[in-house]
């Protein structure tokens, strides 16, 4: 499944159209009959359906469905909207007419309203550019108030389709049958709980129209299966990896034991923790597995800078894991100077954000791979973009950071984390409220960290980390309420989602 902007849907149709010779008039027809198999699959066939058409395309899909109700011998009356219809539109209603459709106008909306079982909502869809006002805010609300199931065509009416606003008056579906992609929209709230049941039916796009538009790909089981690294039987402990995780501060030793034990839990075979020496025992009687170099601290309880390592002591490393409640100042900033120059892949996190965002500290160019995991304010910090349009649209802005850092790989943490690298395009959509807790973020560094150790991508790292980080908070949600979760119980439960995925491997 793919999340696909209004614009990307629009080069997906034309691409369809003109490169592979399928009609308007045709998609239309597919939309319909999917449209027409989701609402007999929820409301059966014996409903009496009230269709509100508008004047565009998805008025058009309204009237095609029409036709096929007919054709079905179902009930059904459908309000147009005044106006000028559609080429496609007005083919599909002359069509409906010819079937003995009642086409009833929308001054008698109350009527179709009172007569139907179930409406169905075809008036805007995607094609709307401005906010629900007039007479079409009026039937909006007049829809909402029924008391009657709504079902959107594509999408509710009144709802920008890339989420950047959503009308007073949109339409609150009860189901909305969505085609090809999910609409960026549904990603977001409010708008998802607008949307209600969301169901993704394909109309047989073409894939070569699908991949011309790039759309962003939504995580599932079956994706992240796929990400996940293989473990071959005859292997040792180098096989896996050797990851450095430069982490802690006196005052917190919390952080870089959950790091630490997500990146053992996800797969690593060797780790090595640079941490304050005033920690060690805290840590290393928390995590026996890893190896430890303890350094000295400053009066601040950090990692003094003349403890730090030379650069090149750093590259037999395969991975560098940075930040996780190092505290800022200059000391960390050093750190992250010292990650940074030794050309070892990285993924930077926490306080190691803060430092290289407020300082200007990510390269123009860079040889080997570098992971961030920002929430909203940290990728404010990377990228200079006020937190108030970040909010807007996370998306868009996690673009902008990775075009303009083409070897970096963003996974920016919000209700859904996107993960973006050059154009390539993913967000996880799963996860509750239970990762909403301090130590969350670690644990995700450490899974992503653990993950890229044994031979991944960065790209692919990132997506399965984030996935598995939320079917983790899924997996404890079946057996305790989600505000009981602790984040040191999603790694240990790590094995358990892993096994999961595997045993449903085809």
């Amino acid at each position: 499944m793919k999340c696909a902007t209004a614009a990307e849907m629009r080069a997906m149709d034309q691409r369809a159209v003109h490169a592979h010779g399928i009609s308007e008039t045709e998609l239309m027809q597919r939309a319909a009959q999917a449209m027409l198999d989701a609402l007999c699959a929820h409301y059966g066939r014996t409903c009496r359906y009230g269709i509100f058409c508008g004047c565009g395309n998805n008025g058009g899909d309204g009237y095609a469905l029409g036709e096929l109700m007919a054709d079905a011998g179902m009930s059904l009356t459908i309000c147009a909207r005044d106006g000028q219809l559609s080429p496609g539109a007005a083919v599909y209603a002359e069509r409906a007419a010819e079937k003995g459709v009642r086409i009833a106008g929308m001054d008698q909306a109350d009527e179709v309203i009172a007569d139907s079982d179930v409406l169905v909502d075809a008036l805007f869809g995607t094609g709307i550019s401005r906010e629900m006002s007039g007479a079409d805010a009026a039937l909006a609300d007049r829809l909402n108030e029924s008391g009657k199931p709504v079902a959107a065509v594509d999408i509710p009416s009144g709802m920008h389709a890339d989420g950047e606003w959503m009308s007073a008056h949109t339409v609150k579906a009860e189901l909305t049958v969505t085609f090809v992609c999910l609409k960026e929209a549904m990603l977001r709230l409010p708008q998802r709980e607008w949307c209600g049941k969301i169901e993704v039916r394909p109309i047989g796009m073409p894939p070569a129209a699908v991949q011309c538009a790039d759309p962003a790909i939504v995580l599932d089981d079956e994706r992240v299966r796929a990400m996940l690294p293989r473990r071959m039987p005859h292997s040792h402990k180098g096989t896996y990896g050797r990851v450095l995780l430069i982490a802690g501060s006196l005052n917190m030793s919390g952080a870089p034991r959950l790091c630490a034990q997500a990146i053992l839990r996800a797969g690593a075979g060797l780790l090595t923790c640079m941490i304050p020496a005033g920690i060690h025992d805290i840590v290393a009687s928390a995590i026996p597995e890893a190896m430890y170099r303890p350094l000295a601290m400053d009066e601040n309880g950090q990692i003094a800078i003349s403890a730090l390592p030379q650069p090149e002591q750093l590259r037999g490393f395969d991975l560098i894991v940075i930040g996780n409640g190092m505290g800022r100042g200059s000391s960390t900033r050093a750190a992250v100077q010292l990650a940074l120059d030794s050309g070892v892949p990285c993924i930077l996190d926490g306080d190691a954000l803060y430092e290289a965002g407020m300082h200007g500290l990510l390269p123009t160019h860079r040889d080997s791979a570098l992971i961030v995991t920002p929430h909203l304010r940290e990728l404010e910090y990377l990228s200079g973009i006020p937190l108030s349009q970040i909010s807007r649209d996370p998306r868009q802005c996690a673009l902008t950071l990775a075009q303009r850092y083409p070897y970096l790989c963003v996974a920016a943490k919000d209700d859904f984390t996107w993960i973006v690298q050059g154009s390539r395009q993913a967000v996880n959509i799963t996860g509750n409220d239970g990762l909403a807790k301090g130590g969350s973020g670690d644990v995700l560094c450490g899974i992503i960290a653990g993950l890229y150790a044994q031979g991944r991508q960065a790209f692919e790292s990132a997506c399965a980390g984030v996935y598995l980080h939320a079917a983790a908070a899924r997996h404890l949600a079946a057996h305790c309420d989600t505000m009981s979760i602790l984040p040191h119980e999603l790694s240990e439960c790590l094995g358990s989602v892993c096994a999961s995925l595997r045993r449903q491997r085809p």
